[in-house]
C-alpha cells in the first residue's frame, strides 16, 4: 500500500514538473516571439501613402529585433516584408528609424541601437500604380 502511495506521488511530482516547464516554455515563446507591438505609424496624406511598422516579439538578450513592414497606398497594401534591426536587446523607439516623404519616393532608414544606419528602402510612388 505505502509502495503505491509513492508511486502516486511521484507520478503526480513528475507531472506538476512537467506541466510547469511546459507552461514556462509557452509564456517565454510568446513574449519573445509571437507578441506585436505597433511600432512606426507615419503617412503622407499628399502621396497617399502610409507605412504601418510591428516589432514582433521582445528581443532576446542583446539579440535583434524582427519587424514587420507594410506599405499602404490609397488604403491598398502594396508592399510588405520582415527584416531585423540590431536592437541590442532593447525595445525600438523613435531613434531607429527615419522616414524622409519626397515627392516622387519615400526613403525609410532603419538603424542600430548605436544610431548607425544599418537598412535603407527607397519606394517610388510611380510603382504603386500598378496595384490601383
Amino acid at each position: 500500500m505505502k509502495k503505491t502511495k509513492a508511486i502516486y506521488l511521484s507520478i503526480i511530482i513528475l507531472l506538476s514538473i512537467a506541466l510547469i516547464i511546459v507552461s514556462c516554455k509557452y509564456c517565454f515563446n510568446w513574449y519573445f516571439t509571437k507578441q506585436t507591438n505597433l511600432w512606426l505609424n507615419e503617412s503622407n496624406k499628399e502621396n497617399n501613402c502610409n507605412i504601418t511598422v510591428y516589432e514582433k516579439g521582445k528581443p532576446f538578450v542583446f539579440g535583434n529585433s524582427n519587424i514587420s513592414v507594410y506599405i499602404y497606398y490609397n488604403n491598398k497594401l502594396v508592399n510588405d516584408f520582415i527584416t531585423q534591426i540590431d536592437s541590442g536587446g532593447e525595445n525600438l523607439s523613435d531613434d531607429n528609424y527615419f522616414v524622409e516623404w519626397q515627392t516622387d519616393y519615400v526613403k525609410i532608414v532603419f538603424m542600430d541601437y548605436t544610431g548607425k544606419n544599418t537598412e535603407t528602402y527607397r519606394f517610388y510612388y510611380d510603382d504603386f500604380y500598378n496595384f490601383e
